[in-house]
């Protein structure tokens, strides 16, 4: 998880370069209203991706970009290693 992905910060515009379209359009990114939107879809997106997760019964592991990622590991392999015995 990366904590950018939560919320957009608040700049000024900025210029969005899309890879498939190749155009530029001006993003009103420093709008309340654009960082609402932001963070409610990306949450949308990790809802509906835990969801799935859960229905297929896949375990997940929870990284932070900023954190430490060996603690999570451990901790995912002895719930695992619990769960199994």
């Amino acid at each position: 998880e990366d904590p950018m992905e939560e919320n957009w910060p608040e700049l000024k515009n900025i210029v969005l370069d899309d890879a498939e379209t190749e155009e530029r359009v001006l993003s009103p990114s420093g709008l309340k209203k654009f960082q609402l939107d932001y963070a409610r879809k990306n949450k949308t997106l990790k809802e509906n991706r835990d969801r799935m997760f859960a229905k297929i019964n896949m375990d997940r592991v929870k990284f932070q970009t900023e954190g430490d990622y060996v603690k999570p590991l451990l901790n995912f392999f002895r719930e695992r290693e619990r769960r199994f015995r």
